[in-house]
């Protein structure tokens, strides 16, 4: 279920017909000098995301809320599955192609899952898949995965992310991975909170960026 999280809120929300649309923007200046050459200033990069949703009468209330959060430019979050709320950082440096990744929390990835890897200086982005997230549990002789007294599961190795691909670029210590439908920190583009109403029905679009 897609969700918005915002001032420790949260709201479950159904996407409409045109769903999430995503662009990658970039904020630069290109300076020419009267020899000719071109040197490119950049500045920033941002991820614009486009959100249709529709909610009934009973959530009308819960969103009005949200937009006097939004509004102000607060930070709030966006994700596609609630349970794929994962925001983790590089451990150890990663060359260009590299096959595995070692990061600081696995929680919430599974094999297959996409996920987005970026640098935090903002100068290299890309989509990587996981192959496998190198965590292999402890089972009983019927199958049955084991936990501890506190319900855990039982590990019983725990190695690096294996990716489907290698990576196009080298990465650091402290470099972002993010699972690719999560969007942990973003601000609102919207001017105005004007769903359009039909019948007990509101359609509106939401407008959202990260920045890189």
């Amino acid at each position: 279920m897609p969700r918005i999280t915002y001032d420790s809120k949260t709201i479950d929300i159904n996407l409409a017909n045109s769903g999430l649309q995503l662009a990658f923007s970039q904020e630069k200046n290109i300076n020419n000098s009267s020899s000719g050459k071109a040197e490119t200033v950049n500045k920033f990069g941002i991820q614009e995301v486009s959100l249709e949703m529709v909610f009934n009468n009973s959530d009308y209330d819960d969103f009005v809320a949200w937009w006097s959060w939004a509004r102000q430019g607060l930070s709030w979050s966006f994700v596609m599955d609630a349970s794929k709320m994962v925001s983790t950082t590089l451990t150890a440096s990663a060359a260009a192609g590299a096959t595995s990744l070692e990061i600081s929390d696995k929680t919430g990835l599974a094999d297959g899952d996409y996920c987005f890897l970026k640098s935090a200086l903002d100068d290299k982005f890309e989509v990587i898949q996981l192959s496998s997230t190198g965590v292999v549990y402890w089972v009983d002789e019927l199958g049955n995965y084991m936990v501890d007294e506190l319900g855990n599961y039982l590990i019983f190795s725990d190695s690096n992310l294996e990716l489907v691909s290698v990576t196009k670029f080298s990465y650091e210590v402290n470099d972002i991975l993010r699972h690719w439908d999560y969007w942990p920190q973003v601000v609102c583009l919207n001017k105005a909170f004007n769903p359009r109403k039909n019948g007990r029905w509101y359609n509106h679009i939401v407008k959202f960026a990260e920045l890189n």
